[in-house]
């Protein structure tokens, strides 16, 4: 059976992002989420990080589809003036277009991560907000699911 740990199935989601969208200057955090971010020091970040594991059977061997999910990130700093909401619609258009991209990537992950054999992806759901510490935010959420190869 084809298993991957979280790290080798991060490293492979961001080495595709990296290669295929068009992301800029920014910053990466790899494997968890960052517990505090300064927009004025990285003004767009990429996270990407285990969210949830599913399993088929607990407490047995692991001889068993695992299905575990990701969060991939998107984070573009709001510097325009958060009370005044200045250039909002400006930053929002930005990011979304970014954003959409990351997601045009995944969504071709679904005969396989790149990079890693036996694998499917699913797209759950994206979520965006604006966070309170000054960042448009736009969560990706991906089920990547392993399996025995023949």
């Amino acid at each position: 059976m084809t298993t991957y740990d979280e790290t080798q199935i991060v490293d492979a989601i961001h080495a595709d992002i990296e290669a295929n969208v068009s992301l800029g200057t920014h910053q990466s955090y790899l494997y968890v989420e960052p517990r505090a971010l300064r927009p004025d020091v990285h003004p767009k970040v990429l996270i990407i990080h285990p969210s949830h594991i599913l399993h088929e059977i607990i407490s047995t061997v692991s001889n068993y589809e695992n299905r575990n999910r990701f969060t991939i990130s998107w984070r573009q700093a709001d510097l325009y003036g958060m009370e005044t909401n200045i250039g909002d619609r400006e930053l929002a258009r930005a990011s979304l277009l970014v954003a959409n991209e990351i997601r045009a990537r995944l969504q071709t992950d679904g005969a396989g991560v790149p990079g890693l054999e036996n694998t499917t992806a699913e797209l759950f759901e994206t979520k965006y907000r604006l966070d309170r510490n000054g960042f448009w935010s736009c969560d990706i959420v991906l089920q990547v699911s392993t399996f025995e190869g023949g």
